[in-house]
This record gives structure tokens, sequence and C-alpha cells, in this order.
């Protein structure tokens, strides 16, 4: 992670890329997933997310940032989750989704709280944080309050056509409105969109 610390620089959104960033990124993700290294995979996204975001591709990243904190999440230490989380927010932040940013940084000022020796994370952290003055809008994906009804309803145990009949619509409409939810928030599964719904603040 030291390493994507050195890469990450103030750029217009955030990140300036680094020639064979992507290729290795990407090359020790591959290692990880064959070598089955769960601990290692959250960070391995972290830095394919920096990659992608550094080579103007944030719709690709943002998921990417999503898995690698869940991950983390479960099979990383405090501080790698801590700074995970940072990067994510960084990025974020970058795009213009202050909420989602706020959370970010929120959780990972509690697993820093939990932390003996966070080192060089509570200043990173700290220069993270907004001035009041310096708020904005979050600018996140625009949903119609039909595909927000949706999406929360995505949340819970229940299917498509369960969905449906809740919300006194058919398979067709609750399926139609999925897909534009996953198209909206460049998710490719339930799973998925629920974890970036939640990222951006949108349940």
């Amino acid at each position: 992670m030291t390493v994507l610390d050195e890469r990450i620089v103030n750029g217009p959104t955030g990140y300036s890329g680094v020639d064979g960033d992507e290729e290795w990124a990407a090359e020790v993700r591959r290692l990880a997933d064959l070598h089955d290294v769960d601990r290692v995979k959250g960070e391995v996204d972290i830095a394919v997310g920096a990659s992608l975001a550094a080579n103007g591709r944030p719709d690709e990243a943002l998921p990417v940032f999503v898995r690698g904190v869940s991950a983390l999440r479960k099979f990383g230490s405090p501080l790698d989750l801590a700074n995970g989380l940072i990067f994510q927010a960084r990025f974020l932040r970058a795009l213009g989704r202050t909420d989602a940013a706020a959370s970010a940084i929120e959780e990972a000022a509690h697993v820093i709280e939990t932390c003996r020796d966070p080192g060089v994370l509570p200043e990173r952290l700290e220069a993270l944080r907004p001035s009041p003055h310096s708020q904005r809008r979050n600018s996140t994906p625009e949903l119609t309050e039909r595909e927000r009804a949706v999406l929360r309803m995505l949340n819970g145990p229940l299917s498509e056509r369960e969905i449906g009949r809740e919300l006194y619509l058919s398979h067709n409409t609750i399926h139609s409105h999925t897909k534009s939810i996953y198209r909206k928030l460049g998710a490719s599964s339930r799973r998925e969109a629920v974890q970036l719904a939640r990222t951006l603040a949108i349940i």
C-alpha cells in the first residue's frame, strides 16, 4: 500500500497515472486469485481501483474500490481497512460524492481508534476532512423514485417477483427497473448494486 501512497497524487481527479500501473495491478490481482490469498485481495482491489481512477476510468474504479473495502472488512487488519477506506474516500471526494466520502471517512476514523499504533493514518484522514465552506452537493446517480423504491427492496430477501407483488407492479417492470439500477450504478449483480448504493449513501 505504501507504493500506492506514492502513486496517488492530487491531480484533476485526485489521481495521476503511472505507466504500467494498470498491468501491474491486474497481474497482482490475478496472482492473488490464483493462490486464493483472501487477505491480500482487498489491498489488490484498492490498487486496481486506484489504477483505474488514475487512467480516467472512474466508473470501473468504483465497484473495484467497493469490493476491496468489503474484502478488507472481512480479511484485512484494521490498519489495512483504514487505509483502504481513506483511498476510497479520496476517490469519492474527487468525484464530488461528498456524502459517500464522509461515510468512508467516518468509518475509517472508527477503525483507526481501535489501532494501537496507527502511524500516519490519522494525519492522512484529517487531510480528507472537508472544511465547512467547501461542502458540495453529492452527485449520486440519478435514480427515479420508483428505482429507489425497488433498490431499497433489493436490499432485502424478496425476489424480483415478490417485490413486484409488494409494489403492485409486474415482474417485467421490476426486472426493467433492476436492470436500469445496475446500469446507473455500474453494478453487475444485486449484491454489488446494494453495496454500491450503501457506499454512495443512497440506501
